[in-house]
């Protein structure tokens, strides 16, 4: 499945036919990391960013949606690899990050990728959705049509 967001575009599968696929188990916004470089082409200064490295002058930049930076997922300290045969598999929950995960609180064995799954699309929003939008309804049972 690829999914194209004004932050990126995001590449998920679930168990393809190649060797294993690795789940992480514990996707949170501390574990992604930019490459800002395209972003800031002649870099910036670290604690003034929006000014050049010299401070001489605002640095010039470029938004997201213009130049798509690559982001890298980091700390594979509790994931793990299933061979395709074993998929999908079954896990009993670990609670990283993110402690909100819905399946979590039956304590019993889940899907890892569904929460892989569950862990972006909750950083998404937490992330970049209710930043940019933070009077937009998105507690339950609030719908995207007004009816």
């Amino acid at each position: 499945m690829n999914i194209t967001l004004p932050i990126g575009k995001l590449n998920l599968s679930c168990c393809p036919s190649s060797s294993s696929l690795p789940y992480h188990r514990d996707l949170n916004s501390n574990n992604f990391m930019i490459d800002g470089r395209p972003l800031y082409p002649q870099g910036y200064h670290p604690v003034l960013i929006q000014s050049r490295y010299d401070r001489k002058g605002r640095a010039k930049h470029f938004n997201r949606t213009q130049l798509p930076p690559k982001y890298y997922i980091i700390d594979f300290g509790i994931s793990r690899r299933y061979k395709p045969e074993d998929c999908p598999p079954l896990e009993p929950p670990i609670r990283g990050g993110d402690k909100s995960v819905p399946e979590f609180a039956t304590g019993e064995p889940q899907n890892p990728f569904a929460t892989d799954i569950y862990y972006v699309g909750n950083m998404i929003r937490q992330e970049f959705i209710e930043v940019c939008l933070p009077s937009f309804p998105f507690q339950a049972g609030h719908t995207l049509n007004p009816s």
